[in-house]
């Protein structure tokens, strides 16, 4: 399938962006190096999770329900983000989603950002709340 698929995008001419995201060879052969799906299986069994629900984590100044533009805004909580998920942060993602609280996020990019992770960010923002006040 992955032979059919490389051949079939060699003919429409597929921009290289197309082979990467897909993991195959925009020349040569499709070997076993090119076949993920072990490698991608724990994104495919974090996409089988439900997406966190809101109300199962604590609201405030700095939360997971904060726009992602804010929490960059504060040094510490920029600190926080920066400690789960830096990547994201120094992608081109993180400038698309600036408008967007961690909550949408993580509910957009499946796996992206875990119920888990999001639950340990959750907690440290809640504790520079509380020493805020």
């Amino acid at each position: 399938m992955a032979t059919l698929l490389t051949r079939q995008l060699r003919t429409a001419d597929a921009p290289l962006e197309q082979y990467e995201r897909l993991g195959l060879p925009p020349t040569g052969p499709v070997t076993s190096a090119h076949l993920l799906a072990r490698a991608q299986k724990p994104q495919a069994d974090a996409a089988l999770q439900p997406a966190p629900r809101p109300e199962d984590f604590p609201t405030g100044p700095l939360s997971v329900h904060v726009p992602l533009r804010d929490l960059l805004a504060h040094p510490e909580a920029a600190a926080v983000l920066r400690d789960h998920f830096a990547a994201l942060l120094d992608g081109p993602l993180a400038q698309r989603a600036l408008d967007l609280t961690l909550l949408q996020i993580a509910a957009l990019a499946i796996g992206l950002l875990p119920t888990d992770r999001l639950h340990a960010i959750a907690t440290r923002l809640a504790s520079i709340n509380t020493v805020c006040r």
